[in-house]
C-alpha cells in the first residue's frame, strides 16, 4: 500500500487527527516549499569489509554495513533485524528471538517501516522530511546503527564507546526510523559515540487491545515490549559495533519520549539504560486508554471478515488478514474513531506515576528533557491565514508542557538527577511560516545534526543554526558519557524547579547566545491554571 500524504505525523499529531485535522484538512501544498527531501543509502565504498569493520558478527548473523560519508569515518548499518518478524501467528504478540541467519545480512539500505496509520491531509509534517520514505512491512523490527569507522576506533584504542539510542514519535500510531531527519551521520561524524535507532510496532499492531489477549493477561502493549526487546538486543550486541553495553542512554521525541518515561516505571530495578532524554513529552500524557478491552478490535474484525462470538477465533482470523487491509480500513473510516493507543495494563503503562516516583518505584537513573515554545502550532488545523492560537496554546501547555513540568518537579523532590530545557529556535528551512514558531518536532533535526545533511534542509542551514545544532549534539554526548554529571560539566545546572535559574533555555530569541539560564516561573506560568 502506498503511503498517503499525512497531515499529522510525529508526536501527538495522529492522536488528535480525528478531532482536529481530518474535518479541517486544508491543502497547503501550494503554500509550502515543494520539495521532497530524501536520503539514499550510500554505495558501499570498501570491498575488504572484514578488515574495515564493515562486516560485524551479531546474534542474528553477520551484518554487512557501509561507509555513510565521503571521508569514510562513519559506518552505517541500516535495517539490522533484532527480532523475528511479528507477522502471521506472531502478529499482536510479544517480540520473539530471530533465528540466526546463515547468510550475510545486507544492512545497506533503509529498512521497511512498521505498518501505521497515515491520514490523508497536508501540513508541515508531509512537506518537510518527517515521514517514512520506505514501504511498510511487518518484518520491521530492525535497527539503524551508525558507528565510527574502524580507523577512528583504532585511534581511540578500540575502547568501547557510549551508545545513544533514539526512539521516534508518532503518537504510537505511526513512525519509523526510515525518516530523513533521523539520519545520524553528522552526530557520529562529530562525536565518538555509537547511535542506534530501533523500529517498533504502532497502532493496532503495537496495542491491539484484543479481548482474547486481555483474557490471557499480561502486557497489552506489545509495541512497548518491542522497545525493551531492542534495548536488550543492543545490550548483547553493542560491542560488535564498538559500543559499550554498560553505557547506553536513550532519548526520544513525543511518543518516543513518553515510551521512555513509561519504561522507567516498567523496569525500575533493571533499566539497562544509564539515562534517558525526554523531548516534548512525559508519561503523564492524557492519552491512554483505560477501557480493557475496548470494542475497536472486535468492530474492526467484523468489518474485515473476522466475524463470530469466539474471541480466540476472531483473534486468529485477524492474524491472517493482510496488514494493508487493516490499515486501509482504519485510515479510510475516520467516522469509526478507531484509535489503537496505549492501554493501561499496569505492566507497561500506568496512571499512578507521581506516586511511583515519590515512593521510589521508578528507575533511579538521570534524565534530561524539555519542551518547545510553540509545541501546539503544528498540531492544530491551520490555513493560509494562520492558526487558532488559543487552540495551539492548549496543546502546548495542557498536553505537553505542564504535565512534564509537574513530573520534573516530583523527580526533583524525590532526589532524582534531572535536567530541563526550553527550546525557542526558529529557522526558515524548518519553520517556513512565522506562525509555526518553534513547533513540535522542529528541534529533532538540531539534536541529531540531520539539518546539516538532509537534502532540502542542508542547503538552507545558516551558520547560526549549525552552531546551535553543534551545541545541542554536544549536550546529548555529554549526557551519554556521564548521565549524572556530564551536562553539569557542559554548563547546565541541575534542575531545581522554581528554585533559581535552572531552566536551560536553548536558542533563546532576541539573543545571540546558544543558551541562557532562567527561572522556569515565566515558562511555566500557564501551568498554574491547568
Amino acid at each position: 500500500m502506498a503511503l498517503p500524504i499525512v497531515g499529522l505525523s510525529l508526536g501527538f499529531c495522529t492522536l488528535f487527527a480525528t478531532m482536529v485535522l481530518w474535518p479541517h484538512a486544508y491543502s497547503l501544498a501550494a503554500l509550502l516549499i515543494a520539495y521532497t527531501p530524501s536520503i539514499q543509502a550510500a554505495t558501499l565504498l570498501v570491498r575488504d569489509s572484514t578488515s574495515s569493520g564493515l562486516l560485524v558478527d551479531t546474534s542474528v548473523g553477520k551484518v554487512q554495513g557501509f561507509y555513510n560519508n565521503t571521508q569514510q569515518t562513519v559506518r552505517a548499518f541500516l535495517g539490522v533485524p533484532y527480532a523475528a518478524a511479528p507477522s502471521g501467528s506472531r502478529r499482536f504478540l510479544p517480540p520473539a528471538t530471530r533465528t540466526k541467519s546463515r547468510s550475510t545480512i545486507k544492512a545497506t539500505a533503509w529498512p521497511a517501516a512498521c505498518p501505521g496509520i497515515y491520514p490523508d491531509a497536508t501540513t508541515i509534517y508531509s512537506i518537510l522530511p518527517y515521514l517514512p520514505f520506505t514501504p511498510e512491512d511487518e518484518d520491521c523490527l530492525t535497527f539503524n546503527i551508525w558507528a565510527p569507522s574502524a580507523a577512528r576506533m583504532k585511534k581511540l584504542g578500540n575502547k568501547p564507546l557510549p551508545v545513544v539510542m533514539y526512539f521516534y514519535g508518532g503518537s504510537w500510531t505511526q513512525g519509523a526510523t526510515s525518516i530523513s531527519t533521523y539520519e545520524a551521520t553528522n552526530l557520529v561524524e562529530n562525536h565518538d559515540v555509537v547511535v542506534a535507532m530501533p523500529n517498533y510496532r504502532v497502532s493496532i499492531f503495537g496495542s491491539p487491545n484484543s479481548p482474547y489477549l486481555y483474557k490471557k493477561g499480561g502486557a497489552q502493549n506489545v509495541g512497548l515490549l518491542d522497545q525493551r526487546f531492542a534495548i536488550k538486543w543492543l545490550q548483547k550486541n553493542a560491542h560488535a559495533f564498538g559500543g559499550d553495553s554498560k553505557r547506553m542512554i536513550a532519548f526520544g521525541q513525543s511518543a518516543g519520549s513518553g515510551s521512555l518515561d513509561l519504561y522507567g516505571f516498567a523496569y525500575p530495578k533493571d533499566p539497562i539504560l544509564t539515562g534517558t532524554g525526554l523531548l516534548s513529552a512525559s508519561s503523564l500524557l492524557p492519552v491512554y486508554n483505560n477501557e480493557l478491552p475496548q470494542g475497536n478490535f472486535t468492530d474492526l474484525a467484523n468489518n474485515v471478515g473476522c466475524t463470530g462470538s469466539n474471541d480466540e477465533k476472531i483473534f486468529k482470523c485477524m492474524q491472517k488478514v493482510p496488514f494493508a487491509t487493516l490499515t486501509s480500513f482504519i485510515n479510510n473510516h475516520p467516522e469509526k474513531n478507531y484509535f489503537f493507543r496505549l492501554t493501561v495494563d499496569n505492566i507497561t503503562v500506568f496512571t499512578d506515576q507521581i506516586e511511583r516516583i515519590s515512593s521510589g518505584r521508578v528507575a533511579k537513573i538521570p534524565q534530561f528533557g524539555g519542551q518547545l515554545d510553540d509545541e501546539g502550532t503544528s498540531l492544530v488545523a491551520f490555513s493560509p491565514d494562520g492558526i487558532d492560537q488559543a487552540a495551539a496554546d492548549v496543546f502546548t501547555n495542557a498536553i505537553i508542557k505542564c504535565p512534564a513540568s509537574r513530573e520534573d518537579k516530583v523527580r526533583v523532590d524525590a532526589g532524582l538527577t534531572t535536567y530541563r530545557y526550553r527550546y525557542s529556535g526558529v529557522y526558515p528551512n524548518l519553520s517556513p511560516y512565522s506562525f509555526l514558531g518553534a513547533y513540535h518536532t522542529s528541534d529533532v533535526p538540531m539534536w541529531l545534526g540531520s539539518v546539516n545533511v538532509v537534502p532540502g534542509l542542508k542547503e538552507q542551514t545558516t551558520s547560526e543554526q549549525k552552531k546551535q545544532s553543534a551545541y545541542m549534539q554536544g549536550a546529548v554526548v555529554a549526557f551519554a558519557y556521564d548521565p549524572k554529571d556530564g551536562l553539569a560539566k557542559y554548563g547546565w545546572p541541575k534542575y531545581q524547579a522554581e528554585k533559581g535559574k535552572t531552566l536551560v533555555h536553548l536558542d533563546p530569541r532576541n539573543s545571540t547566545e546558544v543558551v541562557i539560564f532562567e527561572n522556569p516561573a515565566e515558562f511555566d506560568a500557564p501551568c498554574t491554571s491547568t
